[in-house]
């Protein structure tokens, strides 16, 4: 809102003769600026791991950038999509606009942990001003609106991690958010690990990719935060949306490494995913063309029916989350 309003005779001088009425001012323009500040959409560096044979027009890069790649570029952000190995990026992809196409050497497709971190010290290195920067595989999909309005309400100059939070107990129940969901960084959580990542990525080249990222993180001191809504509601989800709404804990007994893991309670079934705070979906190749959300209600009920005969002909839930991991 403007400062002062219309009409209100404001000055300067009349303000300073006046005490209480400075005062009253000078709280007012802070307020304004805060507002602003919040209002203002985040500068987000968006970028996705990927492997050159995946990287191409007609498979999960071009999938990607004809679905929620464009919601990105709508917002004046570009996405970059990022190979470490021996064999370069696939020719023909290179000249689409807003989105970047980089190599790294240094790794192989078997140090996983490595080619994650090392991709992270790369778009530190060149995307020093963005106030978040978001990674995600390339079967990731994001929900770009809903995903800025949630940075909208946090400070970057926290060193913090977002992400569906998970537990690794052989590692003193360190905290890590799942790579597959994606994970966004504070400016100043990859400020603060930037002189650790080459290290770490050294030392961890062998664990999996979002472990690697969550050691590190935690050896440099960011905090992994609950993102969960007012609900209790996951904001970050680590399989396509159909399979959030067909869990069911009663039929895990425990024994499955999605309950094991999970640093939270799991919220999942028909009420596991709000229109509104979901941010992004994981195992989505093959799905993000034809995906709409919020879904369409007689997209929900054909999801249901499909859910209950399956049960009816095995029973069994685990196995749907073991494939799916």
């Amino acid at each position: 809102a403007a400062w002062p309003p219309a009409g209100a005779g404001f000055s300067l001088a009349s303000a300073a003769s006046n005490p209480m009425r400075l005062l009253s001012v000078i709280l007012g323009i802070v307020s304004a600026l805060l507002g602003a500040s919040r209002d203002a959409e985040p500068k987000v560096a968006w970028w996705v791991l990927t492997c050159p044979k995946y990287c191409t027009k007609d498979s999960r890069c071009g999938e990607v950038e004809d679905t929620w790649g464009q919601q990105v570029l709508q917002h004046n952000q570009t996405v970059d999509f990022i190979t470490v190995g021996p064999d370069g990026m696939p020719p023909g992809l290179q000249n689409r606009t807003g989105y970047g196409y980089v190599h790294l050497n240094g790794s192989t497709e078997k140090h996983i942990g490595m080619k994650e971190l090392l991709a992270w010290k790369w778009m530190y290195e060149h995307h020093p001003d963005a106030d978040w920067y978001i990674k995600g595989d390339d079967d990731t999909f994001f929900l770009v609106d809903n995903m800025l309005q949630y940075l909208k309400t946090l400070d970057p100059l926290q060193p913090v991690v977002l992400g569906r939070k998970f537990r690794l107990s052989v590692a003193g129940d360190m905290p890590y958010d799942s790579g597959g969901a994606g994970y966004v960084v504070s400016r100043a959580g990859l400020e603060l690990a930037s002189k650790r990542l080459q290290g770490c990525a050294e030392v961890n080249k062998d664990e999996y990719g979002d472990v690697a990222a969550g050691a590190c993180w935690t050896y440099s001191g960011l905090q992994v935060l609950d993102t969960r809504d007012e609900k209790g509601r996951e904001r970050f989800h680590p399989f396509d949306y159909s399979t959030h709404l067909k869990m069911d804990s009663v039929n895990w007994g425990g024994n499955n490494w999605y309950e094991r893991y999970s640093a939270n309670p799991l919220h999942e079934g028909f009420d596991c995913c709000d229109s509104l705070t979901s941010v992004s979906f994981h195992y989505m190749h093959g799905k993000m063309r034809a995906f709409r959300w919020p879904p369409a209600p007689e997209s929900l009920a054909a999801i249901q029916k499909s859910w209950k005969k399956s049960r009816r002909v095995s029973g069994q839930q685990s196995s749907l989350l073991l494939r799916a991991k």
